[in-house]
């Protein structure tokens, strides 16, 4: 481990951390504004904390890749389409953030919670339209897009899946269980492959990052169930607006 986490406290709040983390990813997105600063604040330096918190993100992906396409939403068709290019981005993202300075990012972060804020703001009444394009589907003009949002996610993973999101359910029209199941296929592309890179550098602290996956897994499978609910249209707008304010506050502060 790259700095020792001292007390049964510090595994219990990882833990819980990650539970909330899981809800959060699998029914709207922002936990990694909640899991990022955990590892930093227990003594885990930033760029291994970027690098750790990808553990919880491939593992709970998994699991709500499993509820979604046990529930028959994930459209496998449209989604693999999408995966190379946000793999290629996520390779990109995650090279360019080993190569900067570990403190690098608090104002680009900040710059994309603002965006984030906007974003859904301004497509909301679209995100919870009980209405579904029959007609919507990946098209070649798309794919530079994902690759960009996966190159975002390689970089810091925090807002990925906010953008994903929109872009499934606003941009193309997916609905939000179809975009949501193919939100949770592309996070787990984005996860694997920056996670390797992050591995492949030595910063992973694979320890924190199994406390946090831990409660990420099961808040993931609660989240992704809940997700399927109709009802879970307006607490995902209301997650989302307060994510961006908190991303600000707890991730600016930590990194400046």
């Amino acid at each position: 481990m790259t700095a020792p986490l001292e007390g049964h406290l510090a595994y219990v709040v990882l833990m819980l951390v990650g539970l909330v983390a899981g809800f959060i990813n699998a029914l709207a997105a922002g936990g990694s504004a909640l899991t990022l600063p955990a590892l930093a604040l227990l003594g885990i330096r930033p760029r291994v904390a970027n690098g750790t918190n990808r553990i919880a993100l491939v593992l709970s992906g998994v699991t709500r890749l499993c509820v979604f396409h046990r529930a028959g939403i994930v459209d496998w068709r449209q989604g693999f389409r999408l995966v190379l290019p946000t793999a290629a981005g996520a390779l990109v993202g995650a090279s360019v953030a080993l190569s900067l300075p570990p403190h690098t990012g608090a104002w680009p972060i900040a710059l994309s919670a603002l965006i984030e804020f906007a974003m859904v703001v301004t497509g909301f009444s679209k995100m919870v339209d009980k209405s579904v394009r029959t007609d919507a589907h990946v098209r070649w003009g798309h794919l530079p897009l994902f690759a960009l949002i996966g190159a975002w996610g390689g970089f810091i993973a925090v807002d990925s899946a906010i953008f994903f999101l929109w872009a499934l359910v606003v941009l193309i029209g997916f609905g939000l269980a179809r975009g949501n199941a193919l939100k949770a296929l592309l996070m787990l592309t984005m996860s694997a492959v920056s996670l390797t890179e992050f591995a492949v550098h030595g910063d992973v602290d694979y320890v924190a990052g199994a406390l946090v996956s831990s409660g990420s897994i099961l808040g993931s499978w609660v989240g992704a169930h809940f997700a399927l609910n109709e009802r879970s249209k307006i607490w995902v707008w209301r997650i989302l607006v307060c994510v961006a304010p908190l991303e600000i506050i707890l991730l600016v502060v930590k990194f400046a």
